[in-house]
């Protein structure tokens, strides 16, 4: 049964077991009372022998001891109060059983707040980043119960000057609002994602001290009469954090912070976030194509096993850059390259998003068609029809979970993810027949020269071509959670399914030359040979599924790249991104085009200036002692530059150098590898053909910010303190 002393099971946020129960607990304070008149809610008389709070205590340990434990939140977070209070108000007793577990758990938040605030100041008068860093963490899950707002009588004498209200916050919900970067003496006064309540807001002093955070936008004070509800006559706040954001509402986060409440994400979500992303079965023809490269079957699993290790690097810093700052990837690499300069990278983002999102799209289309046909369910149409038509859904499909943002992006990706895994094992069951294994190994050993070929192809698809988008799924993981956690799950989820599906495609092309050559040459026709005929419908979408997540996602990260551009909403960002790449994918399945030329070419020339951004982008990462300062990212004048121009010149220079020591055989980029002879590589060996430039861009962008970078980084750290 459930408990109305407002210490009831669900005690901790996320649902976890409750913290220990309390012996004695402090009766409420007058402040207490008085906080339901002031939210219109009646209550009883404040009694007159109520005790005061208890005095906050300082304890500081002595060095090198360990940092005081956070307490334990007892109060029921802003979800489950709301919850609560709807459920007793209709069913478990109306009003009055509502309005009691209101006080409950207001006095309950009182005493969380009061435990918080001893535990802070102890944390604060050690002051070490360590302990800065511990507060900040701890803060998230005591959100609700730290901003409470006092009452008129205790607020600052009447002749101290109200505070004034950003105007801009009543201005328009659209625009983001950024502090000034200048502390005033007094910062302005918000209340998060709590209750804003006019007729006590100003001039009120603050339940906490403020930290060293870099929270620089908050979302706009609404009026507290646009978020009352009547409930049994009585006027009460359902939503107490705020509006509450369903999936098919639009994603209201651009490039500001995502809020403390919002981040919530664990981090094995990230992992089907990715997976699905890269769990086509066309990988099976990557893997064919690695094989006809010239390299025997233990060679192309050594090139896929580096190639998706190697692709680690830029999955798993992305997402700890998107963990700690709660900002897009091309946001948080302002901090490398300067709020201006930054529009260079930023720019490569957005064409590498169109460019790769409209060939997924291009595949998808013409991919289905053939299976459609194949399957004897064209219904009538044509090919270039079939093609033009899975082209338009595919697009709606991706542009509209793209367009409602994150809430509806990791629902349909769980469920992408799930289907998917099942339909790779069903493709490894059916085909598993052909595969013979004592062939594959009587393929002998090629130059060992192509195995750096393939790593690199690997590397570039599967890791590169998402750097800068992994920070974009990763705003939402908790602060507290651990970073390597994160890092680990994205990762793996963006490998796993590639590594599996690019092996048992070698795998398969190693067993039998045929159906090597046929995987080259005819990729959609070998695989609906290879399966039975039930399996061809079951085979669209497992063709399917890995592409339209990869589409969803070209759209969604570049929706986030190009507001690090303009300044627009991020909804018409990503209707922006979307047009333009569906526009590209219309004109890649009216022209004649070569996958090979898309599989070599394309990749690698996409890869290399990526590589050289993401080279210094990670050596920054680990250069830092400190999170980012997330306020100078959406502000000039902050402790970030307008123009980095070191790592700018650093971006250009390396991209020159790679594109030197790269080949392509398409004629118009036929202008790549101009330093292949200047080095003494002869044009047209292995050597040359393994574009190895992509791989001399990224080293030469980690090592340069780590011999000339570290001083620049640490001013910048300085500069925040």
């Amino acid at each position: 049964m459930e408990q109305d002393d407002g210490v009831d099971s669900a005690a901790s946020p996320g649902g976890e077991e409750p913290g220990p129960r309390r012996s004695t607990f402090t009766p409420p304070t007058a402040d207490a009372y008085a906080q339901f008149a002031v939210a219109g809610i009646t209550s009883t008389p404040v009694p007159a022998d109520a005790p005061p709070p208890n005095p906050a205590t300082v304890v500081t340990p002595p060095p090198g001891s360990a940092l005081p434990r956070p307490p334990e939140r007892r109060s029921l977070d802003d979800a489950e109060l709301v919850s609560t209070l709807d459920r007793k108000g209709s069913r478990d007793g109306g009003a009055l059983a509502a309005i009691e577990k209101l006080q409950a758990q207001l006095r309950i938040r009182e005493q969380d707040a009061r435990e918080f605030r001893n535990w802070e100041s102890s944390m604060l008068a050690i002051g070490t980043p360590e302990a800065l860093e511990v507060v900040e963490e701890t803060r998230v899950t005591f959100t609700g119960a730290l901003q409470i707002i006092p009452p008129a009588s205790a607020a600052e004498p009447a002749d101290s000057a109200p505070e004034p209200q950003l105007e801009s916050q009543r201005e328009s919900a659209s625009e983001p609002v950024v502090y000034d970067l200048i502390e005033p003496e007094q910062p302005p006064r918000t209340t998060g994602s709590n209750i804003v309540l006019p007729e006590a807001a100003a001039g009120l002093p603050e339940t906490v001290a403020p930290l060293d955070v870099d929270i620089a936008v908050m979302p706009p004070v609404l009026p507290v009469e646009s978020s009352r509800t009547e409930s049994g006559g009585v006027t009460i706040l359902p939503e107490v954090a705020g509006v509450v954001e369903r999936a098919f509402s639009p994603e209201s986060s651009g490039i500001e912070p995502t809020l403390p409440e919002q981040r919530t994400g664990q981090a094995l979500r990230l992992f089907w976030l990715w997976f699905a992303a890269n769990s086509t079965v066309l990988s099976v023809v990557f893997g064919a194509m690695l094989l006809s490269l010239g390299m025997s079957l233990r060679q192309a699993i050594v090139a896929v096993l580096a190639g998706v290790a190697l692709s680690f690097l830029p999955v798993g810093l992305g997402t700890l850059a998107g963990k700690w700052n709660g900002q897009p990837t091309m946001v948080a690499s302002r901090a490398s390259f300067g709020l201006i300069g930054n529009i260079l990278p930023a720019i490569l983002s957005v064409v590498t998003r169109l460019l790769w999102g409209a060939v997924l799209l291009w595949l998808l289309a013409s991919t289905t068609a053939r299976l459609l046909v194949a399957a004897e369910a064209d219904g009538g149409l044509s090919l270039t029809q079939l093609t033009i038509a899975a082209a338009g859904v595919g697009f709606l499909l991706a542009l509209v979970v793209a367009f409602f943002g994150y809430r509806l992006l990791r629902h349909v990706q769980l469920v992408l993810s799930v289907a998917s895994g099942i339909l790779v094992i069903l493709l490894i069951a059916v085909s598993w027949p052909l595969v013979d294994i004592a062939a594959a190994l009587t393929i002998g050993d090629g130059p060992w020269v192509i195995v750096l070929t393939g790593l690199i192809l690997v590397f570039s698809f599967v890791g590169l071509i998402w750097s800068t988008s992994a920070g974009d799924l990763a705003r939402y993981q908790r602060p507290a959670g651990s970073g390597a956690g994160s890092m680990l799950t994205a990762s793996f989820g963006n490998a796993l399914p590639a590594f599996v599906l690019i092996a048992y495609g070698a795998l398969l092309a190693a067993s039998d030359p045929a159906l090597a050559s046929g995987l080259v040459e005819d990729p959609v026709g070998t695989l609906t040979a290879i399966v039975p005929t039930w399996f061809l419908m079951p085979l669209i979408a497992a063709v399917g599924i890995g592409l339209i997540s990869g589409v969803t996602l070209s759209i969604y990260s570049g929706g986030f790249a190009l507001l690090a551009i303009a300044p627009i909403r991020r909804d018409l960002a990503v209707l922006v991104v979307g047009v333009v790449l569906g526009g590209l994918a219309v004109a890649l399945a009216l022209l004649t085009v070569d996958f090979a030329d898309i599989f070599r070419d394309l990749g690698t020339t996409l890869a290399v200036p990526t590589a050289a951004w993401l080279g210094i982008f990670a050596a920054e990462i680990m250069i830092r002692n400190r999170r980012f300062n997330t306020r100078s990212l959406v502000q000039r004048g902050g402790v970030y530059p307008d123009v980095n121009w070191v790592n700018v010149i650093l971006l250009i220079a390396a991209s020159g150098i790679g594109y030197g020591l790269t080949s392509a055989s398409a004629a118009w980029l036929a202008w790549q590898g101009y330093l292949l002879e200047l080095v003494g590589i002869p044009v047209g060996s292995d050597l040359a053909q393994a574009d190895a430039g992509v791989l001399v861009a990224l080293v030469i962008g980690l090592l340069v910010p780590i011999l000339v970078g570290v001083r620049t980084i640490r001013r910048q750290e300085e500069a925040r303190s």
